[in-house]
């Protein structure tokens, strides 16, 4: 939605990452750069996070991925992101 207000236009923002619940491990002094208030909870931006369990644990992942895919923290999972998950094959399913 953009909204003309005189000459300058602005985009209104529904679902704003701050309203989500996952903004209790953003990392505000990481992500100073970006305003919370102007990003969608489904955006492709990539923010810092601080794990909710052991404030040592920081990453950066995007923000659809917390919001959508409900990704935690990598050190806590045990995961990267270059980690290399392996899914069952249609071959290895026994039916």
């Amino acid at each position: 939605l953009i909204a003309d207000k005189g000459k300058i236009k602005y985009r209104i923002i529904n679902n704003p990452i701050s309203k989500h619940p996952i903004f209790e491990e953003w990392d505000h002094k990481k992500n100073q750069h970006l305003n919370p208030d102007a990003l969608e909870q489904y955006s492709h931006k990539e923010a810092y996070w601080i794990c909710k369990f052991n404030k040592n644990h920081r990453w950066i992942s995007p923000i659809k991925r917390r919001t959508l895919g409900g990704s935690g923290c990598i050190s806590c999972n045990n995961l990267s992101h270059s980690s290399n998950k392996t899914y069952p094959t249609f071959k290895s399913l026994v039916f």
